[in-house]
């Protein structure tokens, strides 16, 4: 942080993120993967609130904008809010908090070849794409506040 310039320093923020944990028993867990300004990641599906959102709302609007579904509120469980400081990876002036929710896996992508590659979006490449249990690892997400998450889901699995 103390290669901030003056100006990111008078301009440090907090970046909310809310994502949803598809999660299912047999087919393991849905991953996005993206492309953006040249920068490949791999994450959670979800994004940033914008203003005016609640959490659950900015889910719901991330949610039907990458994935075109329309998921109802009362099937969003809350999983995990970021407990330590996490630096934006692509504006260091930011901290990020994410929040993550477990989503009822609706029956259109309960498939093991399910993938879809979100056509819409204009300022990135993002296709969606299950992660099996057996190939799931901290490893297969970019951003430590994922990787957290995954080992979670992995112990939760084994308990």
């Amino acid at each position: 942080m103390e290669n901030l310039t003056d100006k990111e320093l008078l301009e440090r923020r907090f970046n909310v993120r809310v994502y949803g944990l598809f999660v299912h028993s047999h087919l393991g867990v849905l991953l996005s993967h993206e492309e953006l300004s040249g920068f490949k990641f791999t994450k959670f599906p979800g994004g940033g609130l914008e203003w005016g959102e609640g959490l659950t709302e900015g889910l719901c609007r991330e949610i039907r904008e990458e994935l075109t579904l329309d998921l109802n509120i009362n099937h969003l469980k809350h999983y995990y809010t970021t407990d330590f400081f996490q630096v934006s990876a692509f504006r260091p002036a930011d901290q990020i908090i994410s929040v993550y929710y477990k989503v009822a896996v609706p029956a259109e992508i309960q498939n093991a070849d399910f993938t879809y590659f979100n056509e819409e979006s204009k300022s990135k490449k993002q296709l969606f794409q299950w992660c099996s249990w057996t190939k799931l690892a901290p490893e297969s997400c970019t951003f430590p506040i994922d990787q957290r998450i995954i080992q979670q889901l992995i112990q939760s699995r084994t308990h």
